[in-house]
């Protein structure tokens, strides 16, 4: 199976299964139970949900959107992945809005959407990191450029008939991956329910269940099946380096476990208070969207983004 085919196949197939599972059990979900009373937050708290609500979210909306239209004609596998890794997150935060503005949060297949586009984009943009960092500056994958890790290794697999340390390394680190996505798996689902004050407006604060199985039990159980598969391939591989698929799987695998521990991290610190779980959400989005859009900008040249400029390489 070439590259292009396994991706899709892992991204259809990856979202497919949840929405079977919401179509045969959601209804047997029993209802949240929502404290009616009407909390008086900080003001601060108010403040900062508009802000990243308003302000924030249609910010970095717009700069993932518009890195999507520079990296537009891109061909090179890194930047190739990552601008698949900005549009799913585009349209997973564009069902975010619309599960907010038209569905009050209630919508579970607009959240659905949104959350499986932010575990494409960890994924994807995971991806498009590696390949960079492998591409200008550790040359593993490169058939005759010397690697980086030599001087550590002492004799590479490129030249001499020696098994790659780089390789044994990949799989030891899978097993330690995949004992991480015990974290979130054994973490208990605790729905919540409660209005609070935003400026005069009764906003509901929501987690409810249907949510939290899919970002601590199947993300997390998705990423043990990527890792698995990544091992796999990579042990039986007759190639003498890290197979293509292995490292695709893996960052599948990185992508769902990255998100359900994302989530985990923030609906438990701020537990009592879903107004700045929720703020913190869109600030760490708007910094990775600022970070990416800084490094591109910053290597432009190089990279060759731009119509009608060369490449500095």
């Amino acid at each position: 199976m070439n590259k292009k085919t396994y991706v899709i196949t892992l991204v259809i197939a990856a979202g497919i299964v949840p929405i079977i599972f919401y179509a045969l059990f959601l209804t047997h979900l029993p209802p949240i139970q929502t404290d009616e009373a009407i909390r008086n937050i900080p003001l601060l708290d108010q403040t900062m949900v508009v802000i990243t609500a308003f302000v924030i979210k249609p910010l970095y909306m717009l700069i993932s959107f518009a890195l999507v239209w520079i990296l537009r004609k891109a061909r090179s596998s890194d930047l190739v992945a990552l601008r698949w890794g900005l549009l799913a997150f585009f349209i997973g935060e564009a069902f975010c809005s619309v599960n907010y503005l038209f569905f009050h949060d209630r919508s579970i297949l607009s959240e659905f959407l949104h959350n499986y586009g932010m575990v494409l984009s960890f994924a994807f943009i995971g991806y498009a990191l590696q390949e960079s960092l492998d591409k200008y500056v550790i040359h593993y994958s490169h058939p005759t450029k010397r690697c980086s890790f030599v001087a550590l290794c002492g004799n590479c697999v490129k030249s001499q008939d020696v098994p790659c340390r780089i390789k044994q390394i990949f799989k030891f680190s899978l097993v330690i991956l995949g004992s991480l996505a015990f974290i979130p798996l054994l973490a208990e689902v605790r729905e919540i329910s409660y209005y609070a004050d935003i400026f005069g407006t009764a906003y509901n604060f929501i987690r409810p269940r249907a949510h939290q199985l899919f970002e601590i039990r199947y993300s997390p159980l998705l990423a043990l099946l990527m890792f698995l598969i990544a091992f796999l391939s990579t042990h039986f591989s007759k190639d003498r380096q890290i197979p293509e698929l292995a490292r695709i799987s893996v960052f599948a695998g990185i992508g769902a476990l990255g998100f359900g521990i994302f989530r985990l991290f923030f609906n438990s610190v701020f537990a009592k208070n879903l107004a700045w779980s929720a703020s913190w959400e869109e600030l760490t989005e708007f910094i990775l969207m600022i970070a990416i859009a800084y490094v591109i900008w910053l290597f432009r040249k190089s990279l060759n983004i731009f119509p009608g400029k060369e490449s500095a390489q």
